[in-house]
């Protein structure tokens, strides 16, 4: 009994394993389908809007994700294996504030960038959707965290009550 239970748990985690593979294992291939879509499609608009004036360091800023997203694939496959955890944790948080501060880089040259919006419109509205969406996803996952957080405190505080 005690010997399939085992099994039944190996079984289950390379399951789970596999599964996960797929979104997140090494720079998973659904992420990185959904990163060289989005690389592609802010270098087709960077090329398209090239040569037009703009107030905005627009440019730079695509140019600028585009090449952390390069870095940041590359990356994400070789940090375990060549570094020990503490300092891939370390590197890991120095990137995710460098894509911080560049989403907020971002957020400021959208809003002083107004003649872009006219001249440059494809460069335009990919950096105010980009910048949008990070920003909401940010803000929806710190919301989660909040609604799991305080909804596990008044589920295990009406078990108590219970007992």
């Amino acid at each position: 009994m005690e010997q399939t239970q085992t099994n039944r748990v190996v079984e289950t985690s390379q399951g789970l394993k596999k599964d996960s593979h797929f979104f997140f294992g090494e720079g998973g291939t659904l992420v990185r389908f959904v990163i060289i879509v989005v690389d592609i499609i802010m270098s087709i608009n960077l090329l398209i809007d090239m040569n037009i004036s703009c107030d905005g360091y627009l440019r730079l800023w695509v140019i600028g994700a585009l090449l952390l997203s390069f870095f940041l694939f590359s990356f994400i496959e070789r940090i375990q294996r060549h570094l020990k955890e503490n300092k891939g944790f370390f590197s890991e948080v120095v990137l995710m504030l460098i894509c911080f501060l560049w989403t907020f880089f971002g957020t400021i040259q959208i809003n002083k960038s107004g003649a872009c919006q006219k001249n440059a419109p494809n460069l335009f509205w990919t950096v105010f959707t980009l910048v949008t969406i990070i920003w909401c996803s940010i803000i929806g996952l710190i919301l989660s965290l909040m609604i799991i957080t305080i909804g596990s405190f008044f589920i295990v505080r009406s078990k108590l009550t219970k007992i």
